[in-house]
C-alpha cells in the first residue's frame, strides 16, 4: 500500500479546493513585480494582513479605487506596505503612478 506523506496531502487537499483553501490564511503577500500585482486577484477571509512587496526597480503606489479604503504612499523599490482587511468586500485597487497596474481583492466574513 503506498501513502502520501503529510506535506503532500496537504498540497493535495490545497489543490482540490482551489485558492480559496489559502483564503483563510491570517497574512498573505501581493508581489509588486514586472509592473504587475502578482496574483492580481484573490479571495481572502476578514482580518487576514496583506502585505504588497515592491520587487521591481521602480517605486510603486497601493491605493483603494474607493479613494478612502487604504492608500500605501509611495512604496520604494525593496520595501512593503501592510493592510489588515477587517469588513468583507470587493477592493478594487490601483498603482498610483503606473494606472494600468490593477488587482482585487475580495474579502469574505469569517
Amino acid at each position: 500500500m503506498r501513502t502520501v506523506p503529510l506535506a503532500g496531502l496537504a498540497v493535495l487537499v490545497m489543490i482540490a479546493l482551489g485558492p480559496r483553501a489559502l483564503g483563510a490564511q491570517t497574512t498573505f503577500t501581493v508581489d509588486i513585480q514586472d509592473f504587475s500585482f502578482q496574483p492580481h486577484e484573490w479571495t481572502i477571509q476578514a482580518g487576514t494582513v496583506v502585505t504588497w512587496v515592491n520587487h521591481d526597480e521602480w517605486p510603486h503606489h497601493v491605493a483603494a479605487e474607493d479613494a478612502k479604503s487604504f492608500n500605501s504612499g509611495i512604496i520604494v523599490p525593496g520595501k512593503d506596505f501592510r493592510f489588515t482587511f477587517a469588513q468583507p468586500g470587493r477592493y478594487s485597487y490601483r498603482c498610483g503612478i503606473h494606472p494600468t497596474m490593477l488587482g482585487v481583492i475580495t474579502v469574505q466574513g469569517q
